[in-house]
């Protein structure tokens, strides 16, 4: 009797959700680039200000007024600063958009760059975190450190599979995630 126990492979679900969150990551860019791209129009640039003014009846509806403020202060930047807004707006969507796929067909690729390009910026977040402590940088940082952390796990745990699988090469079939593993 064989009394060789393998690792499991990690379950997918945390990568389809990880992934999810890149795709929304990438839907709202690409609607902020539809509302950068309306703005560099002279005339749609006007129509917004003139809402801007307009909707500032309602004195206690603070998520408006947090939008309406952002808003302004996009509309005071200068057109090619804009245009250069646009652009990098465009190009993170694209990154979202390819990690995003990518983590959800299981590649290996898109498991390394979101586990450093998302361990990258933690301590950016925690510097934001020091100037001004809020409940969604918190959860921010958390939720960045916890995405990191489990595709560092999910990168070794796969890394030691292999590992066993090469030196039990008679259990090969048994414990492959194609043959009815996870």
């Amino acid at each position: 009797m064989n009394d060789i126990i393998l690792h499991k492979a990690p379950h997918r679900w945390p990568l389809v959700l990880i992934a999810l969150d890149k795709l929304v990551k990438a839907i709202g860019l690409v609607v902020a680039s539809v509302f950068l791209r309306a703005l560099m129009n002279p005339d749609r640039h006007e129509a917004l200000e003139d809402w801007l003014e307009a909707a500032r009846i309602e004195p206690h509806n603070w998520f408006i007024h947090r939008i309406q403020d952002l808003i302004g202060h996009v509309l005071g930047i200068q057109p090619q600063a804009l245009h250069l807004l646009h652009i990098g707006v465009i190009a993170a969507a694209a990154i979202y958009l390819i990690e995003g796929v990518g983590l959800y067909f299981q590649q290996k690729w898109a498991e390394w760059v979101v586990a450093i390009s998302t361990a990258l910026f933690l301590p950016a977040e925690i510097y934001e975190i020091f100037l001004k402590v809020t409940w969604f940088r918190c959860v921010l940082f958390l939720g960045n450190l916890l995405i990191a952390l489990y595709l560092a796990w999910r990168l070794r745990r796969e890394m030691v599979i292999k590992h066993e699988l090469a030196e039990h090469p008679e259990l090969a079939v048994k414990a492959s995630p194609v043959a009815g593993g996870r």
